[in-house]
């Protein structure tokens, strides 16, 4: 599932997607984050998707092609 999807990568990897709805653009949208950093950990983001689900399998779809 999505969760669990997204627990994998924060309990192995040390990287969070959070997907969260923009209320100023009606739209939801992903963040990317290094969880090790303290600073500036946002690695990535996109807000451009119409439901929580695209948003978040956008965001774990980002993590596997670019980070791991």
């Amino acid at each position: 599932t999505i969760a669990q999807s997204l627990k994998w990568l924060r309990e192995t990897k040390n990287i969070e997607v959070v997907a969260s709805f923009s209320y100023s653009d009606k739209v939801w949208g992903y963040q990317v984050g290094d969880m090790t950093l303290f600073e500036d950990s946002i690695l990535s983001y996109d807000y451009s998707f119409p439901t929580y689900e695209e948003a978040a399998l956008a965001g774990i779809e980002y993590v596997i092609n670019n980070l791991i």
